[in-house]
């Protein structure tokens, strides 16, 4: 249960980033600053690489070693936090 709940928060503070962004004189990352997420944000951003382009086209191969590759690079880059803030914030 611990695990839903930490990913239901990433969810949370995605939302309130979003709306931070419509709300005119209020910046997304100040909020996300406030928040505690600014650097994890930042950190799995700069973890994103040539290696995740080429795991993600490798996708198109739809095979079990594409797909691997892939959700390997997913876990290494921390894209899995970046999806649920990003979920959150559309």
């Amino acid at each position: 249960m611990g695990e839903s709940m930490e990913y239901l928060k990433d969810f949370l503070r995605g939302l309130v980033i979003g709306v931070a962004n419509i709300i005119p004189g209020v910046s997304g990352g100040t909020m996300a600053l406030v928040l505690g997420v600014y650097e994890r944000m930042i950190e799995a951003l700069h973890n994103i690489s040539g290696g995740t382009i080429k795991a993600f086209f490798g996708l198109c191969r739809f095979n079990r070693a594409g797909l691997d590759r892939f959700l390997e690079e997913l876990r290494r880059t921390d894209a899995w936090f970046l999806l649920r803030i990003m979920a959150g914030a559309i």
